[in-house]
């Protein structure tokens, strides 16, 4: 009997350890799931909506997103300090700008979505999406394992179905969802940082530009116009010297100080059709040279249906622009860039000037140094002319306009010629309108033997009626 009575209570004894034993085994296996997707219990039948992932899951170690529409992609960061500072890289895309609020916001999405309906398991998944899910998302958190699930169609009542562990649920706010690689990658095409064109032109930090487009099929090259006495801040170097258009030149640098694109439509990569974007020959090209943030090269494609393709300097990238300012460069001819002026010296500067036509030539003697005592300025003849007079008429020679720049074929003999020479030096620059075989109301300006331009010869007319005007108060 009492053999009977000790067995009972050694054999309930046992029972109850093991029963202890099992509860404490139960709660040590179920702490780390705590976060999993596996708690199906708390997503109910009803629309009571849970986070996936609670706050006490810790920092996001790395994300991979594999798009149906797209390539594949993974977000990570370094460590877990960097993952607690909002810091992450694209695998494989480390030497491109990311985008840090576009990141983030995918981070913030994947860790605030929420599961609202528990489906349980479907054998049909083509109905929810999910036979060929959108995306499939794997994610690595601090304090969990790796968790998997697959997002499929969206559902009537709102949200997106969602497989894990062959159940289906309603997540909801899972727009991040639709996020795609490239879209995490810094869309500033430029960014030149002291290209202040609002400065005063001695601190304007930009040596060189050069633009050339379809209707400018020799690259033009503008710099700072360094004589700050001119009324123009430019010149055109090369391939013609004439004063640059202040309004169109500001209007290009505005647009290349900080350019944005839209979108990036596509990597570099060795298999990549350039001709697809219009970029295996392109005929926008801008060049520009900056102290502060050294050279860059920007080639864009014609205007297409969506905007225009760009790739600048040597980064892998394809933008899309669809802003209009593009415009200022692409859609620009060489007088719209160009001062129609004629680049003649100061007045100040000349010792003589002659003026040949077919009948006459007029040639007059400048002293405006000051250094005879009066200013003065003395025809061919010897006969004194008021300084005041010569200025109207040296006006009408800074006024000759050029109308247009292209290449024509010129007959022997000229229309009109013009001659400075110099105090300094001894240097003598000379202008010499030529006749055209295709045109009897133009002429093709020659300055130095280069070619400029063509001029109206109604408007050379008129500089002769004021010479001559000036020459008959003379006699």
């Amino acid at each position: 009997m009492r053999k009977k009575s000790v067995r009972s209570i050694l054999l309930c004894m046992i029972v109850i350890l093991a029963l202890g034993c099992a509860i404490i085994l139960l709660i040590i296996t179920e702490q780390p799931f705590k976060n999993d997707l596996r708690r199906t219990e708390k997503v109910n039948k009803e629309d009571e909506a849970v986070y996936v992932f609670e706050q006490e899951a810790g920092a996001l170690q790395k994300l991979k997103l594999e798009p149906s529409d797209d390539e594949s992609f993974i977000v990570y960061s370094k460590n877990a300090e960097a993952a607690k500072r909002g810091e992450y890289l694209l695998e494989g895309m480390e030497t491109f700008e990311t985008d840090a609020y576009a990141l983030n916001n995918l981070i913030r999405g994947v860790r605030s979505f929420m599961l609202s309906r528990d489906l349980g398991k479907q054998e049909n998944l083509v109905q929810y999406g999910l036979d060929q899910p959108k995306v499939s998302v794997t994610v690595w958190l601090d304090n969990t394992e790796k968790i998997s699930f697959a997002v499929g169609s969206e559902a009537p009542s709102g949200g997106n179905y969602l497989l894990y562990q062959n159940h289906v649920y309603i997540g909801k706010n899972i727009s991040w969802a639709n996020t795609r690689r490239l879209e995490l990658l810094d869309s500033t095409i430029l960014n030149l940082q002291g290209l202040d064109i609002d400065a005063q032109m001695e601190d304007l930090s930009f040596d060189y530009l050069t633009i050339q487009n379809e209707d400018i099929t020799e690259p033009l090259t503008i710099r700072q116009n360094i004589d700050n006495s001119e009324i123009y801040s430019y010149i055109i170097a090369e391939p013609v010297r004439a004063f640059g258009n202040d309004d169109a030149i500001d209007d290009i640098l505005d647009m290349v100080k900080n350019l944005e694109a839209d979108r990036i439509a596509a990597l570099i990569e060795e298999n990549t059709d350039l001709s697809e974007y219009g970029l295996d020959n392109p005929q926008n090209i801008l060049t520009i040279a900056t102290r502060a943030s050294g050279t860059h090269t920007l080639k864009a494609s014609n205007k297409t249906n969506d905007g225009w393709y760009l790739m600048v300097d040597d980064k892998k990238l394809i933008y899309l622009v669809t802003d209009n300012v593009l415009m200022t460069w692409t859609e620009k001819n060489a007088m719209d860039i160009r001062s129609p002026l004629i680049l003649v010296p100061k007045l100040s500067e000349i010792a003589d000037i002659e003026i040949q036509t077919d009948e006459v030539t007029y040639r007059f003697m400048i002293d405006l140094r000051g250094t005879s005592g009066e200013e003065q300025v003395t025809d061919i003849k010897g006969m004194e002319i008021p300084v005041d007079v010569f200025r109207q008429f040296y006006q009408k020679m800074i006024g000759l306009q050029i109308y247009d720049v292209w290449d024509s074929e010129i007959e022997n003999g000229t229309y009109m010629s013009i001659m400075y020479r110099y105090y300094s030096e001894s240097k003598e620059d000379k202008i010499i309108f030529y006749n055209l075989k295709e045109s009897e109301r133009a002429c093709l300006v020659h300055v130095n033997g280069e070619a400029i331009g063509l001029i109206k010869k109604s408007t050379l007319d008129e500089l002769t009626r004021v010479v001559q005007k000036i020459d008959k108060q003379e006699k």
